[in-house]
């Protein structure tokens, strides 16, 4: 049976919110370090973008096969603090709490609410 069009919308939510969590799994394998912390001047390092591909779908698939009502994503949206210390420009330095063990508590909120 193929999907109908009032399918497409869910399955591109359920997509976009997997890769969501697969970005979001490839900037917490990563590491923020203070260079200045004087100025907040940081350096990061990240997995290669082979992983964050990899992690992408794998979020993507995962959400497809799961069929989580709507009801169970927004939970996810906590993970947008994962993304908070990795922001490009000057950030507050209360973002950068994010990185590093409080990130395992973001993740088990967002788990534990889905």
């Amino acid at each position: 049976m193929t999907p109908s069009r009032t399918d497409a919308g869910p399955v591109i939510g359920r997509l976009a919110a997997g890769v969501f969590v697969g970005a979001s799994m490839w900037l917490s394998q990563g590491v923020l370090a203070l260079v200045d912390p004087v100025r907040v001047m940081r350096v990061g390092a990240l997995p290669s973008f082979s992983w964050l591909a990899a992690s992408c779908v794998a979020g993507a698939a995962l959400a497809l096969l799961t069929r989580l009502p709507g009801r169970a994503w927004p939970p996810l949206l906590l993970l947008v603090l994962v993304w908070l210390p990795w922001l490009p420009a000057r950030v507050p330095d209360a973002f950068l709490m994010w990185d590093g063990p409080l990130e395992g508590l973001v993740w088990l909120s967002a788990v534990a609410g889905v």
